[in-house]
């Protein structure tokens, strides 16, 4: 057993004469580099995975991946498809009444109809009461969750079109999400790391509970900690800006009830505010909304050290130059070793599709 000496007047092997306590030493030390070895190879598996580029999204090139470590060793992976899957979270929808009413009078009434509640809310009109001490209104807003196809709408719309004479409906906002399954945790710093994000995005940070707010960590295994403990990623402010990010492991439905383990999945989710879109136009917002969350990744021409620092530190490195530089008659959006990523915007464009042929 030839080991590294653990005192320096102590031979590294052992014989037929050893003492125990020189061979409990040498076996200490023996421990000591094996957990240090396999904790260096868990960090470097974190790193890799946290790279968009060590996943491959070509179904027809899909093979074992090579992860590489800092001692010149290597492993062989094998992948496994990511399945994909777009969707609508929700939709908000103004309308109009031809009757002055109350919230609350709708909601009961869509309930009963539909057999599930709805987030409604008003647009006051002071002038327009039932009573002196509740205020009615002829306008107001919905949120409807788990849009899947047009039919759902139509459903809810129809009805108030009936009972209320509910018209003028306009969509004021939509979060569309892409979903990912079969994939590990370090997936979701990959898509925060590669997204494709506008040069004037801002307030991006890890988020958890109400004030449990902090800068994002450079360090891929701190934000894979984060993350699992419970932490999102937020990217703008959903209540003022038009353009809302977010990144989080999807473990709840829209009520915060436990989904089954089997329905656990990655989400990128960006939401679009402040629209006015008539609801014949909702296929082409789809389409338009989800162009938002597209990717990026290392070009192929990227040097050692950029690589190195894109491996090591956990940026958004998707974000677009405020400047846009121009080389050989074509501008470039992005920094000079990021290119968009063409296999996984593939794959997003077919799941788009799919969903958007629904509406």
């Amino acid at each position: 057993m030839n080991l590294e000496s653990v005192q320096d007047d102590s031979p590294n092997y052992v014989t037929l004469t050893s003492s125990i306590n020189h061979l409990h030493h040498l076996l200490n030390h023996y421990q000591s580099k094996l957990n240090d070895a396999v904790k260096e190879a868990e960090n470097q598996s974190i790193i890799e995975k946290s790279n968009i580029h060590n996943y491959e999204f070509d179904r027809k090139k899909l093979k074992p991946k090579m992860l590489n470590f800092k001692n010149g060793a290597s492993i062989q992976v094998q992948q496994r498809l990511i399945k994909i899957k777009s969707q609508i979270d929700f939709i908000n929808m103004s309308f109009n009444t031809t009757k002055a009413t109350q919230r609350s009078y709708i909601k009961k009434f869509l309930t009963e109809k539909i057999g599930k509640k709805h987030f409604i809310t008003e647009e006051h009109n002071p002038s327009s009461t039932i009573n002196s001490d509740s205020v009615a209104s002829y306008k107001f807003n919905i949120r409807i969750h788990d849009v899947n196809n047009k039919k759902c709408i139509y459903k809810i719309i129809n009805a108030l079109k009936k009972n209320y004479g509910a018209f003028n409906f306009k969509i004021t906002c939509i979060e569309l999400a892409h979903d990912f399954y079969n994939a590990p945790p370090e997936f979701l710093t990959a898509l925060f790391k590669s997204i494709q994000f506008d040069s004037d995005v801002q307030n991006i940070r890890v988020f958890r509970l109400r004030g449990e707010n902090q800068s994002v960590p450079y360090e891929p295994i701190r934000l894979k900690n984060l993350l699992l403990e419970g932490f999102n990623i937020g990217v703008n402010d959903y209540r003022k800006d038009d353009v809302y990010y977010h990144f989080y492991f999807k473990k709840t439905d829209h009520n915060k009830r436990p989904l089954p383990y089997e329905e656990w999945r990655l989400r990128a989710e960006v939401r679009l505010s402040n629209l006015d879109h008539a609801l014949e136009d909702l296929r082409n917002l789809v389409k338009l909304g989800f162009k938002k969350l597209t990717f990026t990744q290392l070009t192929g021409t990227a040097t050692l050290e950029q690589r190195q620092l894109y491996s090591l530190y956990t940026r958004p490195y998707g974000q677009k130059l405020t400047s846009p530089i121009l080389k050989n008659g074509h501008y470039r959006d992005f920094k000079r070793f990021i290119c968009t990523n063409k296999n996984l915007n593939e794959r997003l464009r077919e799941s788009v599709k799919n969903l958007s042929n629904k509406f």
